[in-house]
């Protein structure tokens, strides 16, 4: 009986991961425009809070 080698498949990037990353990395970007002014890391966290996997349910989210 032969084994077979099972590669281990790299999972794809997703859409969610790739908001969340423009959306980390705008909120830096401000920071940086604005002077290093305030606390990014807030700013940060309320973006990942926010995004949800459905447009609905991030607005609900979003406007609570």
């Amino acid at each position: 009986m032969k084994e077979e080698k099972q590669m281990r498949r790299i999972p794809s990037v997703g859409m969610w991961i790739i908001k969340s990353a423009v959306g980390v990395a705008l909120c830096f970007a401000i920071y940086l425009l604005r002077g290093q002014q305030g606390t990014p890391f807030y700013s940060a966290l309320a973006v990942l809070w926010c995004i949800q996997s459905r447009i609905r349910d991030s607005l609900f989210i979003v406007l609570q």
